[in-house]
């Protein structure tokens, strides 16, 4: 039996070639049987810290994946003109310049008109 479930952890890519294999009675050794032996309690600990540290590669690639996700999400938006400007602050400075400008602007063409030779003729209302 110690052969079969040799054989068939050799055959697995993530069984390491020469690591200890399990023997019926809970002890473990490798090929030479003259070199280290592992407990079975320390291989179903193995077992356990591997299968929890599993676990958190399998959730550290999902948050990669779904913040890989919203960045070309956003990329797309920017590209096309559907999502929100990146600096809205610019952007409201800007307009509040220009409505300064246009204010400034209808002052001074209200006072050229005042001024001019040729007044404006009155508005029926």
């Amino acid at each position: 039996m110690r052969n079969e479930t040799k054989e068939r952890w050799e055959q697995h890519p993530d069984f390491p070639a020469g690591a200890p294999t399990a023997t019926p009675d809970g002890s473990a050794t490798d090929d030479n049987s003259t070199g280290p032996q592992v407990s079975r309690n320390r291989l179903l600990s193995d077992l356990a810290n591997l299968t929890e540290r599993n676990t958190r590669l399998v959730g550290h690639v999902a948050r990669l994946e779904q913040g890989q996700s919203e960045a070309s999400d956003q990329d797309a938006r920017r590209a096309t003109g559907l999502g929100t400007p990146a600096d809205t602050d610019t952007l409201q400075r800007r307009v509040g310049h220009l409505e300064q400008q246009v204010s400034e602007l209808r002052n001074q063409l209200s006072d050229a008109k005042k001024t001019s030779r040729h007044p404006e003729p009155p508005t029926e209302g």
